[in-house]
């Protein structure tokens, strides 16, 4: 099983339809354009980048605010390299 890495689904859907599940890495467009990791952080589901100062942003937050363009473009086992 060390091949595998089991990632939770956190009930939403990207811009495109896609799932998007805990370790995923998302690239928004719209809403403080960036990449960022989905983690799991004190009961919720939050995105998380290294170059951000304080606290993850609320997954919740984000996807339902104005504007916001979601993407999922790999995860942080396959493709870490995404992120800064």
């Amino acid at each position: 099983f060390e091949r595998y890495h089991l990632m939770q689904f956190t009930g939403l859907l990207d811009k495109n339809g896609k799932e998007i599940y805990e370790g995923d890495i998302v690239e928004a467009k719209n809403w403080n354009p960036m990449r960022y990791a989905v983690e799991f952080i004190e009961g919720g589901f939050c995105f998380t980048n290294p170059k951000l100062k304080g606290s993850p942003i609320d997954i919740n937050l984000m996807l339902s605010s104005q504007g916001c363009a979601c993407s999922v473009i790999g995860n942080i086992h396959e493709h870490k390299h995404l992120l800064p």
